[in-house]
């Protein structure tokens, strides 16, 4: 395989998702470009559903999102994490657009139990910041990890050294 050089090649290889078994090379219009190989495995039918067909996004951003879960999310749920979605989407009152991209950047959140996981650590950082239900908006769009830690072990810690 011809790899070619750049700036964009080399950020690509130096990042998490370089597999260089997944990628073929391609010539288009004479540009270069990446997509995945034939040979890999498909993604699972819940990332279609969830991803595509739900928030509306394209191919590409559906490998991405496949690529940064564990065992390529072969166990995840389709109705679970509609609900999740769902759950989410009506807790924070977020359009579709925010949904998106809460989803897309830590799609791990699919997989959480939005009523033991989720909900007591929203809770627990609303009353703690003392935050309105916009400002808890904001915060989770801009750092959705948020949504995948757990209040008492490591956030509140944080919060506490951050306001001495």
């Amino acid at each position: 395989m011809r790899l070619p050089n750049g700036t964009a090649f080399l950020a690509l290889r130096s990042s998490r998702f370089w597999n260089p078994p997944l990628l073929a090379h391609c010539e288009k219009n004479s540009a270069t470009c990446w997509r995945l190989n034939a040979h890999a495995s498909p993604r699972p039918d819940a990332y279609t559903a969830i991803f595509v067909d739900r928030l509306g996004c394209s191919e590409d951003v559906t490998n991405r999102a496949v690529s940064k879960l564990q065992y390529g999310g072969k166990y995840l749920k389709v109705e679970k994490s509609l609900a999740v979605c769902d759950a989410l989407q009506s807790r924070l009152s977020l359009d579709e657009a925010q949904l998106r991209k809460i989803v897309t950047v830590l799609p791990q959140v699919l997989g959480y139990s939005f009523e033991s996981n989720i909900v007591p650590s929203l809770a627990a950082l609303q009353q703690r910041l003392s935050l309105s239900e916009e400002q808890l908006r904001k915060v989770v769009m801009r750092l959705p990890q948020l949504l995948g830690l757990r209040f008492e072990s490591n956030i509140a810690p944080s919060l506490a050294a951050l306001q001495e």
